[in-house]
């Protein structure tokens, strides 16, 4: 069987479109085992807090505490935006598409709707000013995080937090999904 010039491009077209599928973490892709494991790293690892835009002194209290002698100032300087493990990518800014699918339109907010999911939606558009404690180079939006397998906002942070971040060269985002294969 002979293909035409138009349904051979249509081929190619599919499996580029596969590949790059392959590429991209699970979790760029389901909405729903982003939130799945979002919510574990909230529960296991105090990932939070739940509104940066306001001051959470308590939830920078909390995480100070985790690091022996940190003070909720030096806790509330390791966000998500200066982690290593967090990637921001060209590569992995191409994977993220269910960042917009998963801000929620007024219509649908309710009581049944995550306050983290609709946190993140008064976040969109931002300015570092904007997050009280903000480390200067820190605010840079959502990224995908490698050590809890989801997308996340560099305002936020976690007990996980490792420093010299974040990942911006394709180079060192595919060495981290070289070590640290989907497990999502």
């Amino acid at each position: 069987m002979k293909l035409t010039l138009s349904q051979l491009k249509s081929v190619i077209r599919k499996a580029l479109n596969e590949v790059k599928e392959l590429i991209c973490p699970p979790a760029t892709k389901d909405v729903d085992l982003n939130t799945e494991n979002r919510n574990a790293a909230r529960e296991d690892h105090s990932y939070g807090p739940m509104n940066p835009l306001e001051s959470s002194d308590g939830y920078w209290d909390s995480l100070s505490s985790k690091w022996e002698g940190a003070t909720s100032e030096e806790a509330m300087g390791m966000r998500c935006g200066n982690c290593i493990a967090f990637d921001i990518s060209p590569r992995m800014r191409e994977c993220m598409p269910i960042a917009e699918d998963q801000y929620l339109p007024d219509s649908m907010k309710d009581e049944e709707s995550d306050p983290m999911d609709l946190v993140d939606t008064t976040m969109i558009n931002k300015a570092a000013e904007d997050f009280p404690g903000m480390p200067e180079g820190a605010y840079v939006g959502f990224g995908y995080c490698w050590m809890h397998h989801f997308k996340c906002h560099s305002a936020r942070s976690c007990d996980t937090w490792a420093g010299e971040g974040p990942m911006e060269e394709d180079e060192d985002s595919e060495a981290w999904q070289n070590k640290n294969p989907f497990s999502d």
